[in-house]
């Protein structure tokens, strides 16, 4: 698909709500956010790839792939304290 969507501002924040929300969840047991990975993992493999946002990343998968983010963070980002 030739046209590209630019992601708009109540996107951004459902993205990022999404983030927070995974991070919350992240704190939950090994098995329980293990299962909700694979599930994610699960529902973004059935949508499609197209269409995709202005410079990439998938319009259907963005979603996701916030929640994703948040339930596994960059181990490496750690807190100075």
């Amino acid at each position: 698909m030739s046209d590209s969507h630019v992601i708009t501002p109540f996107e951004i924040g459902v993205l990022s709500a999404l983030t927070a929300i995974g991070v919350s969840l992240a704190t939950a047991d090994f098995e329980n956010r293990t299962k909700l990975i694979d599930l994610a993992n699960a529902i973004k493999s059935k949508l499609p790839a197209e269409p995709e946002y202005k410079g990439g990343g998938s319009i259907h998968h963005a979603p996701l792939e916030a929640l994703l983010t948040g339930l596994s963070p960059d181990r490496t980002d750690k807190s100075a304290d």
